[in-house]
């Protein structure tokens, strides 16, 4: 890797420690809509790290891939920080579903299937707010 690259690529790992000590703050402060952006933010920067780790082995093409993501994430906690309540509620349900979600996933390519599913027996109506917040989301899960 030349010399100008990995001097670059270092750096970005500087610009991380200071991403993380801002979502410390952000997570550890009283600010209403902490709940909601510092998730996004520490979301983002794990897949900062994650194109920082590609760089230093100079895997640039897929890094345009995690920067896309990258930038979404912080658009939609800019989004949610200037925006109203209204907006931080709605993306702390779909939070909420979506974690739920996650818990049991499964891809499809052509013949070949991949599925990821959590080690764990959780009852949806058992998840405080879950049921409320996406009453169609549950007529699917029970």
């Amino acid at each position: 890797m030349p010399d100008e690259v990995l001097r670059r690529v270092l750096g970005l790992s500087d610009e991380l420690r200071r991403f993380n000590a801002v979502i410390h703050s952000v997570l550890h402060s009283h600010h209403p809509k902490a709940d909601v952006i510092g998730p996004l933010l520490w979301a983002a920067a794990q897949s900062c790290d994650s194109v920082n780790k590609l760089a230093y082995y100079g895997k640039l093409r897929d890094c345009f891939s995690l920067g896309r993501c990258v930038w979404e994430t912080l658009l939609n906690a800019a989004y949610v920080h200037i925006s109203g309540d209204e907006i931080a509620d709605k993306a702390r349900k779909h939070a909420l579903q979506k974690s739920y979600r996650d818990l049991d996933r499964s891809l499809e390519v052509g013949k070949a299937r991949i599925d990821m599913k959590a080690n764990l027996q959780l009852n949806p109506t058992a998840i405080p707010g879950l049921e409320v917040t996406c009453p169609r989301f549950m007529y699917r899960l029970l």
